[in-house]
């Protein structure tokens, strides 16, 4: 069980997201919460995406979004809510920061944007 889950859905194999590696570390040197990473990519089903969130049991999950990501993010959101019905879920990055309010209303089931750097929140 991770209490926090950094959830990134690269573009390919081959990229890494530097971004919930950061917040990964940042969060492990305050010593207030575990926080690990894991990675998609934008190939992979909803449902195999889906399935690795499951297994981890988090009680927040935090996703790194970008404009190639976005939509497969917005997909899941809310079957994450049905499978972890407690967990709470929210989204930072380029695609959410850039219109926080617009990307709320987008996704109800979304339950805080991060605005900005991210490193305190994740902690």
């Amino acid at each position: 069980m991770i209490p926090v889950l950094l959830a990134a859905v690269n573009a390919c194999y081959n990229h890494t997201n530097l971004a919930v590696r950061s917040l990964a570390l940042y969060a492990a040197g305050t010593g207030k919460r575990t926080a690990d990473f894991r990675e998609w990519t934008i190939n992979q089903s909803a449902g195999e995406i889906l399935r690795g969130i499951a297994e981890e049991q988090p009680d927040i999950v935090l996703f790194s979004t970008y404009i190639w990501n976005a939509a497969v993010i917005q997909t899941i959101i809310p079957d994450i809510k049905k499978i972890l019905p407690g967990v709470i879920i929210g989204a930072g990055g380029p695609e959410a920061g850039f219109n926080p309010q617009n990307f709320l209303k987008k996704n109800p089931a979304l339950d805080f944007i991060i605005y900005g750097e991210g490193e305190k929140t994740a902690a």
